[in-house]
């Protein structure tokens, strides 16, 4: 006997961040920190430069400083977005 089973939409994102946390919990690098550039953000969560850069102006995301350098801690922004 065949059942459709149906998800919601939030059940599919509540799977999706159980997943997503998991991942980046168990990664191989696990314990290592992984900086990215602004363009890496960017290109990592589908925006802009400049939308990253207006991100980082409002404190909507979290960044580190380095001279005239932004750096993104890898783990801190999958934290920050799935935390949201």
């Amino acid at each position: 006997m065949k059942t459709d089973h149906i998800i919601t939409n939030g059940q599919l994102e509540y799977l999706a961040k159980k997943i997503a946390k998991y991942v980046v919990e168990y990664m191989p690098e696990h314990g290592s920190v992984t900086f990215l550039t602004k363009k890496q953000v960017a290109n990592h969560l589908g925006k802009s430069v400049d939308a990253i850069e207006k991100m980082c102006e409002r404190g909507q995301i979290p960044f580190h400083k380095k001279g005239r350098r932004t750096y993104f801690n890898l783990k801190e922004l999958n934290d920050y977005f799935l935390n949201e």
